[in-house]
């Protein structure tokens, strides 16, 4: 089945319209403001929306191919498939779902976005990332990645800066400008996050019991978390930041609330935090001017 709704600060998503007619599983989803496009086991459908409270297939793809991530850019849309192959293609019009290209894939994808002209992938154990050029919108073009990207289940793009969320590794934030030299630029280990969703304002990080706002990293970034753990002298993390700027730390109290604990200036090396009083994890937050 499919659902559509409108979202609302409050009281949340309002049901606007259904449809029961699409049979089988889909597994990946993509939209924009007038299609859908469900893939499953077998099937690809493309689904109408420009009729929210009767959302119905136009087009369907059928086949052997397994879908496991899409994205959609304009005209085109990209699909990987478990053989793993990565198929072009063309969804221009109001019923359009015609393949254009197909190329093979180093591993099963996991994770696809489109920034721009470019195609971001991820997959594979462990993880690696691939950036192809949209150029050739039939035949995508490897122009760089990484391949030692730390687990993850969940990402968001908002480029510059890929947000990869793990259960085990919090979230790391990679500068993705340029796809011959990826690099880790933020990370933030207290925050623990199965899911990742994102819009203009804030990236959100749910886990199975809470939610987490996060506001965007900054341009270039003003700090990052290099490292945190607990020591002799109590619990620690090291932050590094623009040489001559500077920054607040709020701290976390027993009643839930923050306050403010200490002012530090970056230098060249990063500033080296403890809290002796800290026996276990707590909170901190860096707030910049």
């Amino acid at each position: 089945a499919a659902l559509i709704g409108d979202q609302h600060v409050a009281p949340g998503p309002v049901l606007r319209g259904a449809s029961d007619t699409l049979g089988t599983r889909s597994d990946v989803l993509v939209a924009d403001e007038r299609r859908a496009f469900l893939g499953g086991f077998g099937r690809l459908d493309r689904v109408d929306l420009s009729q929210p409270e009767s959302p119905r297939s136009v087009a369907r793809h059928e086949g052997s191919d397994v879908f496991r991530a899409l994205a959609l850019s304009g005209d085109r849309l990209y699909a990987a498939t478990q053989v793993p192959d990565l198929i072009s293609f063309e969804v221009g019009g109001e019923t359009n779902l015609l393949v254009v290209g197909r190329q093979e894939l180093p591993g099963i994808v996991t994770w696809m976005a489109v920034d721009g002209t470019r195609l971001l992938l991820s997959g594979g154990n462990p993880q690696w990332l691939q950036i192809r050029s949209l150029e050739d919108s039939t035949r995508p073009t490897l122009i760089g990645g990484v391949s030692n990207l730390p687990p993850f289940s969940s990402a968001a793009l908002r480029p510059p800066h890929l947000y990869l969320a793990g259960l085990n590794s919090g979230i790391s934030v990679y500068d993705v400008s340029d796809p011959e030299a990826i690099r880790r630029v933020a990370g933030n280990s207290a925050v623990r996050a199965s899911n990742l969703a994102a819009d203009a304002r804030a990236l959100y990080a749910a886990s199975a019991s809470e939610l987490t706002v996060l506001p965007w990293l900054s341009d270039p970034p003003a700090y990052q978390a290099v490292e945190a753990g607990q020591g002799n002298d109590g619990f620690g993390f090291r932050i590094r930041g623009i040489p001559g700027s500077t920054a607040r730390i709020l701290r976390g109290t027993d009643a839930g609330s923050l306050q403010a604990w200490r002012e530090i200036r970056f230098g060249d090396l990063p500033a080296e935090i403890r809290d002796p009083e800290a026996t276990n994890r707590a909170l901190y937050q860096v707030v910049l001017p």
